[in-house]
C-alpha cells in the first residue's frame, strides 16, 4: 500500500509539472519533420510539441476507436447508418520515437516532455468565442428539413486538450446519409473533418535592456641609465619613456514591446535612466572615477649621481670638490658616478678607474573596469491553436475489418420481431351491446434459450366496438431462436357478461393456456349463436282480435337458465317479420313460449323447443 502511494505521488508530481509548464514563444523553438517544438522556460532540455492536427484515438493495443455501420431493414425508414469516433489531439508513440531521435541529434540532451499544455477558449476571456471542438461535414450537419441526411448528431463539445483526453462524436443517419458517408470514407479525403480550437500560454520578453561599460587605463614607464668610466673618459646615457593610454565606452541596448504586450514599463525605464546617469559620471570622473590618471614614476629615483673615487686613497673634501668641478664643467647634465684618486699623485693628477653602472626601470600600471546590467521583464501571452484533421483513407486500410466497417441485417434473428393480431369475430360484435361487458386477452411467449418470458394483455369493450376498434396487436422479439418454435405462443381469454358477476375463462382451467402459432386469432364467444326470424300474418291477428304477440326465448347461458331474448309482434306493425339473434351454451337448446294478447285478455301457448331458425306465429282460434 505504501508503494502504491509513492507511485501515485510521483504521477501527480509529474502531471503537475506538465500542467504548470510554460514554454518560450520567441526563442529556443525548433521544427522537425513539420512538427514545431517549443522549449521549456525553466528547463532548456525539455521540449513540448504542438500536434499537427487532431486524429482518431488509438487504444494501447493499436486498435482505432472508430466505427462506421450500415443497417438494412425491411424498408427505407428502417435502414440507415451509425457513425461513432473518438478524437485525440496528440502524436502517436511511433512518430514520437522518430522525432525524439532527430531532436537529440539537433539539440544534444534534449527530450520530448509531451504536448504543449493547452486550454480551451472561454467566453469570459473577452475574445471572440468559438466552439472548442466541432465537426465539419456536409452529411452529418444536414439535420433539418425533409431531405436531411442525419437523424441525430451528438458531439462532446470539448476539445481533447488535456493529457489523455478524448472527444467523442456519434451520428445516426438515414439511408441516403449512410450511403454517402460510407462512400466518402473510401477515398483519401472524406466528408468528415474535425476542428480543434484552443490556446497555450507562452513566455515572451516584453522588455529587455542591457548596459555595457568598459574603461581601460594603461600607464607605462620605461627608463634606462648607463654610466661608463675609464681613465679620464666618462660616458653617461639616460633614456626615459612615459606612456598613458585610456580607452572606454558605454553601450545601452533597449528592446521594448511592452505596449504590444500590454504591460507597464515605467519602473524599468526609471532604473535604466538612473543606472546610465551614474555610470557615465563614474566613467569620466578623472579624479576619483575610472578615468583618473596614475602617478608618474621619477626616472632618476635610485641613481647615485656623484662620481666615485679610487679605493686606494681618498683625498680631502676640497680635493674631491675640485676634481668634481672639472668633470661637471665638461658634462653638467650627466652627473658623476664616482671619483677615484690614485696614491701616486693624489693632488695634481687624480686617476679614474672603470666604474660601469646600468639601471633599467620598466613599469606598467594597468587599471581595468567593467560593468554589465541586464534589465528583463517577462510576461505570458495566449497563443491560439486552430487545427483541423480529416478522417479519410480509413476504408482503404481497414475496410475489410468488421471492427470498423460492418453491414447489419435488421432481419437477423437477434432483431426480428413478430406481431400477433387479435380480432373480435365480426359475428359477435353486437353482443357487446346487450350481453358482453368486455373481453381480456392474456398473451405469453416462452423461450427455450433461457430468455425471460414476454407477456402482454389486451382489452376490448363496447366503446372499442362502437369506434370500430375490433383489432389489437401484440409483438415479441425472436431473441436469437433459430428453430421454428419461435413462432409458438400461448394465450387465454376472459369474458365478462352483463348482469353476471361470474367471468368465463377460456380455457376454463385458469392454469391452462391455448397454444398457437397463427399470426392472427379470431376471438369468438364461447357460446353458440342462433339467428331467429319470426313471421306472423297481421290479417289473421286482426281477424282473431289479437292486439299483440309476445315471444320469450330462454336457454342455458354460461351454465345458468335465463331468458335471453324477447320479441313483440303487433297487429299494426308495417313489417310482417322480426329478425334477431341469441346465444346459448353449445350443448344446450333454446325454448320459447308465445303469449297472445286480445281484448279478451292473455292466452299462452305451450313451451316449445326452438330448433329451426324460423318461427311462424299463428294466432289461436276464437
Amino acid at each position: 500500500m505504501q508503494f502504491k502511494k509513492i507511485i501515485l505521488l510521483i504521477i501527480l508530481i509529474h502531471l503537475g509539472k506538465n500542467l504548470s509548464a510554460i514554454v518560450k514563444y520567441d526563442e529556443g523553438g525548433v521544427i522537425i519533420m513539420g512538427v514545431q517544438f517549443l522549449q521549456d522556460r525553466e528547463n532548456t532540455k525539455d521540449y513540448y510539441y504542438i500536434p499537427t492536427y487532431p486524429r482518431l484515438s488509438m487504444k494501447d493495443d493499436k486498435t482505432l476507436e472508430f466505427l462506421c455501420m450500415k443497417y438494412v431493414g425491411a424498408n427505407q425508414e428502417t435502414s440507415g447508418g451509425l457513425f461513432h469516433a473518438l478524437i485525440q489531439f496528440t502524436l502517436p508513440d511511433s512518430i514520437l520515437n522518430v522525432l525524439q531521435k532527430k531532436l537529440s541529434q539537433k539539440v544534444p540532451g534534449a527530450r520530448i516532455a509531451g504536448p504543449v499544455p493547452m486550454m480551451q477558449p472561454q467566453q469570459a476571456d473577452g475574445e471572440n468565442f468559438q466552439p472548442s471542438f466541432e465537426i465539419v461535414s456536409a452529411v452529418l450537419n444536414n439535420r433539418e428539413g425533409k431531405d436531411a441526411f442525419t437523424r441525430t448528431l451528438v458531439a462532446s463539445g470539448f476539445a481533447p486538450l488535456t493529457p489523455g483526453s478524448k472527444a467523442a462524436v456519434a451520428a445516426l443517419l438515414n439511408q441516403q446519409g449512410a450511403t454517402i458517408l460510407w462512400n466518402s470514407l473510401t477515398g483519401p479525403t472524406s466528408d468528415i473533418s474535425v476542428s480543434v480550437h484552443g490556446y497555450y500560454e507562452a513566455a515572451i520578453k516584453a522588455y529587455n535592456a542591457t548596459v555595457t561599460a568598459n574603461m581601460s587605463t594603461v600607464y607605462q614607464h620605461l627608463s634606462r641609465f648607463k654610466n661608463k668610466q675609464e681613465g679620464y673618459k666618462k660616458v653617461q646615457i639616460r633614456q626615459a619613456l612615459d606612456s598613458l593610454a585610456q580607452t572606454g565606452g558605454i553601450k545601452v541596448e533597449v528592446f521594448d514591446r511592452t505596449q504590444t504586450a500590454g504591460i507597464p514599463a515605467k519602473d524599468m525605464e526609471s532604473i535604466l535612466n538612473t543606472v546610465t546617469a551614474k555610470l557615465t559620471e563614474l566613467m569620466f570622473d578623472n579624479k576619483t572615477g575610472w578615468s583618473q590618471t596614475p602617478q608618474k614614476v621619477n626616472a632618476m629615483e635610485g641613481i647615485d649621481v656623484p662620481g666615485k673615487q679610487t679605493k686606494q686613497e681618498r683625498g680631502t673634501f676640497g680635493e674631491i670638490a675640485d676634481a668634481a668641478g672639472d668633470i661637471m664643467l665638461s658634462n653638467a647634465t650627466q652627473g658623476i658616478s664616482g671619483l677615484l684618486f690614485p696614491k701616486k699623485d693624489k693632488y695634481n693628477n687624480p686617476q679614474y678607474v672603470t666604474d660601469d653602472e646600468y639601471i633599467l626601470k620598466d613599469i606598467k600600471d594597468i587599471s581595468q573596469h567593467s560593468f554589465y546590467l541586464n534589465l528583463t521583464k517577462t510576461t505570458t501571452i495566449k497563443v491560439p491553436i486552430h487545427s483541423s484533421g480529416n478522417i479519410g483513407g480509413i476504408y482503404q486500410e481497414m475496410g475489410t475489418d468488421p471492427r470498423y466497417f460492418r453491414i447489419v441485417n435488421m432481419n437477423d434473428p437477434d432483431f426480428q420481431k413478430r406481431e400477433i393480431h387479435f380480432q373480435i369475430d365480426g359475428e359477435f360484435v353486437d353482443a357487446f351491446d346487450d350481453m358482453i361487458n368486455f373481453v381480456t386477452v392474456n398473451f405469453r411467449k416462452k423461450y427455450s434459450n433461457g430468455q425471460q418470458d414476454v407477456t402482454e394483455q389486451l382489452f376490448f369493450n363496447a366503446k372499442d366496438m362502437k369506434e370500430g376498434v375490433n383489432l389489437k396487436n401484440v409483438s415479441y422479439p425472436r431473441l436469437g431462436l433459430q428453430s421454428s418454435d419461435w413462432l409458438d405462443f400461448e394465450y387465454q381469454l376472459t369474458w365478462s357478461l352483463k348482469g353476471n358477476t361470474k367471468t368465463i375463462h377460456y380455457p376454463s382451467d385458469e392454469s391452462e393456456w391455448i397454444k398457437s402459432n397463427s399470426p392472427a386469432i379470431s376471438l369468438s364467444l364461447p357460446f353458440k349463436k342462433e339467428f331467429v326470424e319470426i313471421d306472423g300474418n297481421r290479417q289473421l291477428f286482426a281477424g282473431n282480435n289479437i292486439v299483440s304477440a309476445n315471444v320469450i326465448f330462454a336457454t342455458t347461458l354460461a351454465g345458468e337458465k335465463k331468458v335471453v331474448k324477447r320479441a313483440i309482434l303487433r297487429t299494426g306493425d308495417t313489417e310482417s317479420t322480426f329478425k334477431t339473434s341469441m346465444y346459448r351454451d353449445p350443448d344446450q337448446s333454446i325454448v320459447y313460449q308465445t303469449s297472445w294478447y286480445s281484448n279478451e285478455g292473455e292466452k299462452k301457448d305451450e313451451l316449445k323447443v326452438f330448433d329451426s331458425g324460423y318461427l311462424n306465429l299463428v294466432p289461436p282460434k276464437k
